[in-house]
């Protein structure tokens, strides 16, 4: 189940959807789902089970969705020309895929469902003096 609804992208878009976008923004959102389970290290029956799915989560989905629907091409560069008409388009899905979250978006979702992976402390007196003498 995906953590946000067909119409919770249209109202962030301010636009309504025919069916057939609909239905293709549904698989965005199944595919933002599961990215951002891969975030927090879960896999699909974390996904699904979660309940309530905290605002923070819904919202990233919503916006993944959104670059998705944005840039569905894939598309890196685009140049155009007047005189004697020119088009040139760059392309590159592995780079620009919109389902590959920033390293802050990883972290909000880590942060969110309690995985940081590491523990942030401020070091002792004594180890920060013999790191000190040591550099």
């Amino acid at each position: 189940m995906a953590f946000a609804t067909a119409t919770d992208v249209a109202t962030r878009q301010g636009r309504t959807f025919t069916t057939a976008e609909a239905a293709a923004v549904a698989d965005l959102l199944d595919y933002a789902t599961a990215a951002i389970a891969d975030a927090a290290l879960k896999d699909d029956a974390w996904a699904a089970a979660l309940t309530p799915v905290p605002t923070i989560l819904k919202g990233l989905t919503i916006e993944l969705v959104g670059r998705a629907l944005a840039n569905y091409e894939g598309l890196t560069s685009l140049q155009e020309q007047v005189g004697s008409y020119q088009l040139m388009k760059s392309y590159n899905k592995e780079a620009t895929s919109p389902f590959i979250l920033t390293a802050i978006e990883r972290r909000i979702v880590r942060r969110t469902v309690g995985n940081l992976n590491y523990d942030v402390r401020t070091p002792t007196y004594t180890e920060w003096y013999l790191e000190d003498i040591v550099s």
